[in-house]
């Protein structure tokens, strides 16, 4: 019970660092709150696409030591949690009544380009996150990993001696 619990906590936990993340990177570059970014990303859709393939990429590779299903799981929910993030940051204006209608909010951010670049960013970090853990059990196996390793190491070897001994001995025998 307690290793479930502490897989769905990682998750959670490594799903909302990554939402942060990429809705800083996402609603920071330059087209949607761009007058207000302290750094240049260039265009949009630029944001859309390395934001959320990095993001999801290293959701994956932290999620290594899960099965494939987790690290999808992990991606959908930074989706939908960046979705959230964003689309609350976007009308906190109108949430907080500090603006009380949304045609006062003028041009500041275009919404529908934010809505539009979360669809198209949803798809590009789940893949990512596959991606990202499918690497990263490659290039870094689990311990159980190394240690089947290991074992088949010393059975081969032992294998080989044994094949060289009956060899010489068939050598010596003739």
């Amino acid at each position: 019970m307690l290793g479930k619990l502490r897989n769905v906590g990682s998750l959670i936990g490594v799903s909302l660092m990554g939402a942060i993340t990429l809705t800083a990177f996402f609603l920071g570059s330059e087209g949607f709150l761009g007058r207000y970014s302290r750094f240049s990303l260039g265009d949009v859709s630029f944001a859309i696409v390395v934001a959320g393939f990095f993001t999801g990429f290293f959701l994956g590779a932290l999620l290594r030591e899960q099965e494939m299903s987790t690290a999808l799981y992990a991606g959908i929910l930074t989706v939908f949690a960046t979705a959230a993030l964003s689309m609350f940051i976007v009308y906190w204006p109108l949430i907080s009544g500090s603006v009380p209608s949304p045609e006062l909010l003028g041009d500041s951010v275009n919404r529908q380009a934010v809505v539009l670049g979360l669809i198209v960013m949803g798809p590009i970090v789940i893949i990512a996150a596959a991606v990202g853990r499918g690497v990263s059990e490659n290039s870094f196996p689990s311990e159980e990993e190394l240690a089947t390793r290991r074992q088949l190491k010393q059975q081969t070897e032992e294998w080989h001696r044994t094949l060289e001994e009956r060899e010489s001995g068939a050598r010596k025998g003739t």
